[in-house]
């Protein structure tokens, strides 16, 4: 009660989403991930001919990464794609629980395509740009961005990540990214 009580006396304060800029003294991120399950999906085709292909999606996922605050990262996405003859668009917002508990918030689009081999069965491929929205507790204020290519497999989509990221001060000084307070 109390909780809803302070959220009922505080004014609403509401950030409009951007893409974020990278400051500078970032540091890489570099990772490989999956898709642990489809939680929903609704697929639509606009025609019988089934040329192109509509699709809104909610899945979960992990991210393993080479730092120990981007490994084992819990990740919930919601994903819309448009194909039409096995190639097309992808565009989606992911929230990523780190193993302290921190989020951040991604936004990502990238090109889907379907390739194979003249006697080979057929793989959707997908890559593009992911960026940072936001994030909590010591990533707060965080910015980044970087690239992201995958395949779809028997188990599912399977992806491999790379970019950069920081976390900025007021005065667009990046701040450590241990959660150690800056000296001056």
């Amino acid at each position: 009660m109390e909780t809803l009580e302070r959220l009922l006396t505080q004014e609403p304060v509401l950030h409009a989403p951007r893409r974020s800029r990278l400051h500078r003294g970032g540091a890489a991120v570099i990772g490989s991930g999956k898709v642990l399950r489809v939680l929903s999906r609704t697929n639509m085709s606009l025609d019988d001919a089934g040329g192109r292909d509509v699709s809104l999606s909610r899945m979960t996922g992990i991210l393993n990464g080479r730092e120990p605050d981007f490994d084992e990262v819990s990740v919930v996405a919601v994903e819309f794609s448009d194909c039409v003859g096995g190639a097309g668009i992808h565009r989606g917002h992911a929230v990523n629980t780190h193993p302290g508990g921190e989020k951040t918030f991604v936004a990502y689009e990238g090109a889907v395509r379907d390739v194979g081999a003249a006697n080979g069965p057929v793989q959707r491929t997908f890559e593009g740009q992911w960026w940072y929205l936001a994030g909590t507790g010591k990533f707060t204020d965080i910015s980044g961005k970087g690239t992201y290519r995958g395949v779809v497999g028997a188990g599912g989509p399977v992806f491999t990540f790379e970019g950069e990221w920081a976390i900025g001060n007021a005065d667009g000084v990046p701040a450590p990214r241990d959660g150690l307070t800056a000296t001056a």
